[in-house]
């Protein structure tokens, strides 16, 4: 064997296999070696309406690239639109899941810090409790007062 461009012959560096596609027939669950799911990938990449769960995750990617093959240009850019569009509510949502649990634990320290001082508890004592500062504590009584 010859490479096409530069004409450097291989030796051991490639083996070549045939395998008769028709003669696979193994089902998804019964899917072991990476061989068996490329494959399986191969033979019916075409027709299936879904990444078989089994799959690593290059043979997902591959399969999704066969799904888009078939798509014209109107719906693999609504795919990707409808992906973008879900990556961003994503991110949203995990912002915004952020930001109340911070909103949480201020508040929370905040109810502390009051129901320490209505305790008379030392704005010192305070601080220790809720690991800060002795200013910190007291701009936060200061806000709420």
């Amino acid at each position: 064997m010859l490479e096409k461009e530069r004409f450097i012959e291989y030796n051991d560096d490639i083996e070549l296999l045939f395998i008769e596609l028709p003669k696979f027939s193994k089902a998804e669950h019964e899917l072991q070696s990476v061989q068996d799911k490329w494959l399986y990938f191969i033979k019916n990449a075409g027709k299936l309406d879904y990444v078989p769960k089994n799959m690593e995750q290059e043979l997902k990617k591959a399969f999704t690239i066969a799904n888009e093959a078939n798509l014209s240009r109107e719906e693999l850019d609504l795919q990707h639109r409808k992906r973008d569009f879900i990556m961003i509510q994503k991110a949203s949502i995990e912002q915004a899941l952020k930001q109340g649990i911070q909103q949480g634990i201020t508040q929370a320290l905040q109810e502390t810090i009051l129901n320490a001082h209505r305790a008379d508890l030392a704005v010192e004592t305070i601080a220790q409790i809720v690991q800060m500062d002795i200013a910190q504590v007291q701009a936060v009584l200061a806000k709420i007062r």
